[in-house]
């Protein structure tokens, strides 16, 4: 289990919080999906499950096939953690995307 408390918030989105800090010495992001309170118990516990093995397991392949996506260094099935890799002064694809429209 990891102590969320030893990172730092840096973004929150509808599905999962995004944390920055350091992990066994190296400069690290942890995704934490969260479970929705406004859907069935059950429901929700096979979502969040389902997502988070999906993401672990498409961050192996595209790794794989050589696409450029970060490490990952820890999957926690029990917490919905993934400790990955922080690339030094990346954005997120919707940022990405808006900086593109915003210069049209």
């Amino acid at each position: 289990m990891v102590d969320l408390s030893k990172f730092e918030l840096i973004k929150q989105g509808a599905e999962a919080r995004l944390y920055t800090g350091v992990f066994l010495e190296q400069e690290v992001m942890v995704k934490e999906r969260f479970s929705k309170k406004y859907r069935h118990p059950e429901l929700d516990a096979t979502l969040t499950k389902d997502r988070h093995r999906s993401e672990c397991r498409a961050l192996l392949k595209c790794k794989s096939l050589g696409v450029p996506v970060p490490t990952m260094y820890m999957c926690d099935n029990e917490t919905n953690v993934i400790i990955m890799e922080r690339f030094k002064d990346a954005i997120t694809v919707r940022d990405r995307i808006n900086k593109l429209i915003s210069e049209k």
